[in-house]
């Protein structure tokens, strides 16, 4: 029986809030791997100073895995256990505010399981794609709710029965998407 893979990431809008690094530079947030017990918190980031006024969203999918409160709580609920959590600072540059009820989240778990052929996808340089439409090979898909595509980490893959939890919380701005499977 294939187990059907979803796609969470952000439902990005128009004016909807963006972020940038301002910490940890080159530290890879989507390798798949736990972080050391020594991580240095909290992970900081600046609002995008032109889309700054913009929709805080329930989680940002770039350049990390920032979620608020809610959705951790949620994650936890399921009983996710291939995550970490980090304390996450988000300041706006131009009037000073600070948001501190974010998180980074680490997804432990990484795996190959792409049907490199069937899908669409551009190659950035060694062992670099983005992929905008990915296909699976059903015969690679783990029995995991949660965890990253190895071919391209930022894509956040979940089971069905995550997807039916958030799809019920109504997480308007949460882009809940099933993955082709061959």
């Amino acid at each position: 029986m294939v187990r059907k893979v979803f796609w969470m990431d952000r439902r990005l809008s128009a004016a909807g809030a963006r972020i940038f690094m301002t910490s940890h530079d080159l530290y890879a947030f989507k390798s798949g791997q736990p972080f050391a017990a020594d991580f240095e918190v909290p992970v900081r980031f600046n609002l995008d100073e032109e889309l700054r006024a913009g929709e805080l969203p329930t989680f940002f999918a770039r350049p990390a895995f920032v979620a608020t409160p809610r959705m951790q709580a949620d994650l936890r609920r399921l009983g996710i256990d291939n995550l970490q959590t980090y304390p996450a600072v988000i300041e706006d540059p131009v009037d000073g505010r600070v948001i501190e009820d974010y998180a980074l989240l680490n997804v432990i778990g990484s795996v190959a399981c792409a049907n490199m052929r069937r899908s669409q996808f551009a190659t950035l340089g060694p062992d670099m794609n983005v992929i905008d439409e990915p296909v699976l090979d059903s015969q690679r898909v783990p029995d995991l709710d949660l965890f990253l595509l190895a071919e391209d980490t930022d894509k956040m893959l979940i089971s069905e029965r995550v997807y039916a939890y958030f799809k019920d919380q109504a997480y308007p701005d949460v882009l809940l998407q099933e993955v082709r499977q061959v």
